[in-house]
């Protein structure tokens, strides 16, 4: 396996880990272990086949083409005009979430040094400017710095779990209750929301079917088994979520890191989960922030040239950067609506629509998923059924 499909692999995993190991614990917790592995396994299928319709449709249209362009092809003006609606909404919904949980965690390092009065807009600036860059200087440059992230990552990892083990209670996962698991769905949504990296990675790994699903298909699983694992950390560590409302942001209390964090005070433990949290959402804003680059580029036809590229750093950025600094509560806010609507409806149904109507038209492909007609149906009917049931929801 050659690193260009290792570092793809990585980038799949980093784009929607952060959302995943922030917020799943305490959205699946009230249901219990059986239970939150049920719904993470059958989503990772779910979405694993998804993200071949996907890859089916993009590798009919040239390297460099995005969902905006595939859409006005395939499903006409409305289609078009829907995928941008949907598409920003969830781009923008996501990097507003990562800029939100991130500033908390820069701040805390910067306070020591710069005092209480520190402005909450410095938080802000690794991942405007440091990452920013790597955004702006394209996908390679993005797979080196995820794949220093994720070395990050995998490695708090690891020491945390280690340093958890004497704490573990493991016959608290034996407690199961599946009323709670629906209240779950639209956060779990997210949590395999890679899609939207692969228009980027078709091109960089040279339109290579096999090596193209090779990547999708670890970096996909990757996050499910640290998903797994870390789900059944978290409930055997911690004595209840049931009373920790979802719409908390990072500052508060009830997300997972906070409370465990808070268990064992200013340790050594304590400070590798904030750099852990760090990590995990550097690697998911590398992802998604590289996924919004490229679609507004196709969308607006901006050539990479270096005023294009400035012209869309600011259109990337700025918008999520507003909303951030406008609300408190914008992490697991703009996680559970993207999920809920912006993920189904783009990266499940759209790619059923896209192939349906590029395999009816008899358009050339390399790639073409299996389940034929039938999959499609059962693509577009289960994504109805999470749209209908969130908005029973919030109604």
């Amino acid at each position: 396996m050659n690193s260009r499909i290792i570092g793809v692999a990585l980038l799949v995993a980093g784009t929607t880990i952060g959302a995943g190991m922030l917020a799943l614990p305490i959205v699946t917790g009230p249901s219990g272990y059986l239970p939150a592995a049920f719904l993470l396994i059958a989503y990772w299928a779910f979405m694993l086949y998804t993200s071949f319709l996907l890859l089916e449709a993009t590798l009919s249209f040239p390297s460099g083409t995005n969902l905006v362009t595939m859409a006005r092809d395939r499903l006409g003006i409305t289609g078009q005009a829907i995928t941008w609606i949907f598409y920003l909404f969830l781009l923008y919904a996501l990097t507003t979430a990562y800029l939100s949980g991130s500033a908390p965690i820069v701040l805390s390092w910067l306070v020591p040094f710069f005092g209480p009065d520190t402005p909450e807009w410095v938080g802000f600036i690794p991942m405007l400017l440091l990452f920013g860059y790597a955004i702006y200087q394209g996908t390679e440059a993005v797979d080196i710095f995820n794949r220093w992230m994720m070395i990050g990552l995998g490695v708090c990892f690891l020491g945390i779990l280690l340093l958890l083990v004497p704490h573990l209670r493991l016959e608290k996962l034996l407690v199961s209750d599946w009323s709670y698991l629906p209240a779950a769905i639209s956060l779990v949504s997210v949590s395999f929301g890679y899609h939207i990296i692969i228009p980027s990675i078709v091109g960089y790994l040279d339109r290579d079917v096999k090596s193209i699903k090779k990547a999708l298909f670890i970096g996909s699983l990757a996050p499910l088994l640290v998903y797994l694992i870390w789900e059944g950390v978290t409930l055997s560590v911690m004595s209840s979520f049931t009373s920790c409302p979802v719409h908390e942001s990072l500052e508060g209390a009830c997300l997972d890191l906070e409370i465990i964090r808070s268990m064992f005070g200013q340790s050594i433990i304590s400070q590798l989960f904030k750099l852990f949290s760090f990590f995990l959402i550097a690697t998911s804003f590398l992802g998604v922030s590289l996924s919004l680059f490229d679609f507004l580029a196709d969308g607006f036809k901006i050539p990479k040239s270096k005023f294009g590229r400035i012209s869309l750093y600011v259109l990337t950025f700025t918008p999520p950067l507003i909303i951030t600094l406008q609300s408190k509560e914008a992490f697991l806010g703009s996680l559970e609506y993207a999920g809920a609507f912006g993920v189904v409806t783009l990266l499940a149904i759209l790619p059923a629509l896209l192939v349906y109507q590029g395999r009816k038209k008899g358009q050339d492909t390399l790639y073409q998923a299996p389940g034929g007609l039938f999959g499609l149906l059962v693509v577009v009917i289960l994504s109805l059924a999470v749209i209908l049931h969130e908005i029973y929801v919030k109604l």
